[in-house]
């Protein structure tokens, strides 16, 4: 996967000491950082036969919340159309 320049020079995942641990987090839980195609590719081969790889390559194409995805229930998966209708979520 390729290397993405630090938000923040001089902290990298590498140099991350117990008290940059919480910087560290706050600034990637208010950035997202979208996958780019080989990244996620990559990711997918990863996982192999993982039982889960159907959730992430659904979640990861779709752009579905993981609680939408979660909550998705057959009676709205029409595979022949190709849509999934969204009617409930979940916290879990």
């Amino acid at each position: 996967m390729s290397e993405r320049a630090s938000p923040r020079p001089g902290l990298t995942p590498q140099s991350l000491t117990l008290r940059s641990c919480e910087a560290w987090r706050r600034i990637f839980a208010t950035r997202p950082y979208p996958w780019t195609g080989r990244e996620l590719a990559a990711f997918l081969k990863a996982c192999g036969e993982n039982r889960y790889r159907t959730l992430y390559t659904f979640l990861a194409l779709t752009g579905c919340r993981r609680g939408e995805a979660l909550g998705l229930h057959w009676s709205e998966v029409d595979l022949e159309a190709g849509v999934a209708r969204i009617r409930y979520t979940t916290d879990n």
